[in-house]
């Protein structure tokens, strides 16, 4: 790919976002009433108003219209994020402090079960928040959650417990993001608590989640890893997702982190379509476990692409390849909105626009810019 068409594929990213993800998810994705984002909407762009409302859904949104600020979007940006921050300190947590898992379509408080996954993302999409508003309490308020987390939420073999949600089963996904977040938190707000938690973390990723496969998803209280007849499981968006936190947190730390990064693009690599789709589920031994394709990770193949591409050249062609995949997923749609499922026969699922796919997209393409610019486009 030239330095041309980088530029052209940066430029219809940003029209895109600015013309048509921001102003469609601020209106037909926000619901004014209670101050909160609706949780999916259709191909055609219209809510899905009887729909749940996870809490992390309301934290990754405050996220993407984060990054609208920054990106010098017009729109009603501040106002959203205020609003939608609002209520979900008003009404997001339970007595001791921890972060609920959904709300009812009215706004109320439904689901009051937690988990180590929405606490991660409550953590991060305060943090940045924090910072596009310029609100200390936002920032308060994830410091607090990650104090809370270091002080109850700790599991006696390693890590952090899952929560309700998920009884008897680990996973490296909600680690995962909690490392993201305590990075988020720590550019947000200079704690050095924050860098510390996500060293510990980095620590335990590289120790019993990364494998020669890729990463290893599931475990038992101890972190052993877990296993049927056919071995373990491992997802090749959560390998690139890896390789290019760990790019991040060379940026923090300064911890050579450039070889394992590469291990785990290779494992992503292996789980990609001979028609060059990102599958979801790979076993170790290399065969395909589940040849469906989300959205999400074709957007963790172009992160991780972008990163090897500032030291590789030669990486250019697998970010085109990564940019073609996810535009397969936002056309014949409204635009703004994307499917979420490929199907293994290569037709796609039924079903809406998952807000929680706007996370993934717009930090994907997010980055796509910040490439192009930094190369000179």
């Amino acid at each position: 790919m030239s330095r041309a068409d980088l530029k052209r594929r940066a430029d219809e990213a940003r029209r895109w976002l600015l013309e048509a993800v921001f102003p469609l998810w601020s209106t037909a994705g926000f619901d004014a009433a209670s101050g909160q984002f609706v949780e999916q909407l259709s191909l055609e762009g219209e809510p899905d108003v009887g729909a749940r409302r996870r809490v992390l859904v309301q934290a990754r949104q405050l996220y993407v219209f984060a990054v609208a600020g920054r990106m010098g979007w017009d729109g009603p940006w501040r106002a959203v994020m205020d609003a939608a921050a609002d209520t979900l300190l008003a009404r997001g947590r339970d007595d001791g402090g921890d972060w609920i898992f959904a709300f009812d379509s009215a706004g109320r408080p439904v689901d009051r079960r937690l988990d180590l996954y929405t606490q991660a993302f409550v953590i991060f999409g305060l943090g940045h928040a924090a910072t596009a508003l310029g609100r200390v309490d936002l920032l308060a308020a994830a410091q607090a959650t990650r104090e809370r987390l270091c002080a109850a939420w700790r599991a006696p073999g390693g890590g952090f417990r899952e929560g309700a949600l998920h009884p008897g089963l680990r996973r490296q996904n909600p680690h995962m993001h909690l490392f993201e977040a305590a990075m988020a938190l720590h550019q947000a707000g200079g704690d050095p608590a924050d860098l510390a938690l996500s060293g510990e973390l980095w620590t335990l990723f590289a120790t019993r989640f990364a494998a020669d496969a890729g990463v290893l998803e599931y475990f038992d209280d101890d972190l052993a890893p877990l296993s049927d007849a056919r071995g373990r499981i491992t997802e090749p968006g959560h390998a690139f997702e890896w390789s290019w936190l760990a790019g991040q947190w060379r940026t923090l730390s300064g911890a050579d982190t450039i070889g394992l990064a590469d291990r785990l693009y290779a494992a992503g690599r292996r789980g990609v379509s001979a028609d060059g789709i990102a599958c979801d589920e790979v076993w170790t031994d290399g065969t395909v476990k589940a040849a469906t394709g989300r959205c999400w990770p074709q957007t963790e193949w172009l992160k991780a692409a972008l990163a090897r591409l500032g030291r590789d050249p030669a990486a250019a062609a697998d970010v085109g390849a990564a940019h073609d995949s996810l535009l397969r997923f936002l056309g014949d749609v409204r635009p703004g909105a994307w499917r979420d499922r490929r199907l293994a026969d290569g037709g796609w699922a039924a079903g809406p626009a998952p807000a929680s796919s706007g996370y993934h997209i717009v930090c994907a393409l997010d980055q796509l810019i910040a490439w192009s610019a930094s190369a000179g486009g």
